[in-house]
C-alpha cells in the first residue's frame, strides 16, 4: 500500500451532511430533494456515487479516506432507502386490510402474472354450441372481490368468464340473426368455435 494514498482530499462530505441527507431520505424525500436540502449539486452526489462504486472494487486497506467517506455515504443511503420502503410497505399492508382496491394494487405489483389489471383465462365453453376452449381476458378485480366474499359476486373467475361468453353469444345472435359476428365464427346453431375478448 502506498502511504500517500491515505492522504485523501478535503471534501464537503462531512458526518453532519450524511446525517441530514439520511434524515431526508427517511422522510421520503428524493435524492434530488435531499441534495437541495444539504446544499450540494446533483453532480457532486453523482461524483461521490461513482467514487464509491470504484472504491468497492479494491481492497478496503487500499482506499483513501475520501473513498472511505464515499463508500460509507452510499451505504448509509442504501440502508435509509431500504428502511423507508419497509415502513411505507407496512402502512400499505395495514391499509389493504380494509381497502380492497389497495389490496389489489399490492397483489398486482407483487405478483403481476396472477393479478395484473388483465390476464388470460382459458375457459371451456363446450356446453355452448359444442365449441372448444376460448381465451378470455379477465379483470382480476372480480376474482379479488370473490376472495373477499363480497355479495353478489361469482366465486370463480372461470365461471364468471363462462357467463360473460354466454351473454355475448346470445347478444350477437340477436343482432345478426345467424349467430355470427366479427368475433365469432359459427353457424346459426352455434356449432362453430369462437374467440371473444372481454375487459
Amino acid at each position: 500500500m502506498n502511504p500517500n494514498n491515505r492522504l485523501g482530499r478535503k471534501t464537503a462530505l462531512t458526518p453532519e451532511l450524511v446525517d441530514t441527507f439520511v434524515k431526508c431520505l427517511l422522510g421520503a424525500c428524493t435524492i434530488k430533494t435531499a441534495c437541495q436540502v444539504v446544499g450540494i449539486a446533483r453532480g457532486t452526489f453523482s461524483l461521490w456515487q461513482r467514487t464509491a462504486k470504484q472504491a468497492w472494487e479494491v481492497e478496503a486497506e487500499d482506499r483513501t479516506p475520501y473513498q472511505d467517506k464515499c463508500c460509507n455515504f452510499m451505504t448509509a443511503i442504501m440502508e435509509a432507502e431500504g428502511r423507508i420502503k419497509r415502513n411505507l410497505l407496512a402502512v400499505s399492508v395495514n391499509s389493504a386490510r380494509t381497502d380492497p382496491r389497495m389490496a389489489l394494487r399490492m397483489l398486482a405489483q407483487r405478483w403481476p402474472d396472477e393479478y395484473s389489471p388483465t390476464r388470460n383465462v382459458n375457459v371451456n365453453i363446450g356446453g355452448i354450441g359444442g365449441g372448444g376452449g376460448t381465451g378470455v381476458v379477465m379483470d382480476p378485480r372480480e376474482k379479488l372481490r370473490a376472495i373477499l366474499g363480497e355479495p353478489g359476486v361469482l366465486h370463480d373467475a372461470e365461471v364468471l368468464a363462462h357467463a360473460e361468453i354466454q351473454k355475448r353469444l346470445v347478444e350477437s345472435g340477436k343482432h345478426n340473426g345467424n349467430g355470427t359476428n366479427g368475433h365469432t365464427n359459427g353457424n346459426g346453431n352455434g356449432n362453430g368455435n369462437g374467440s371473444l375478448t372481454t375487459v
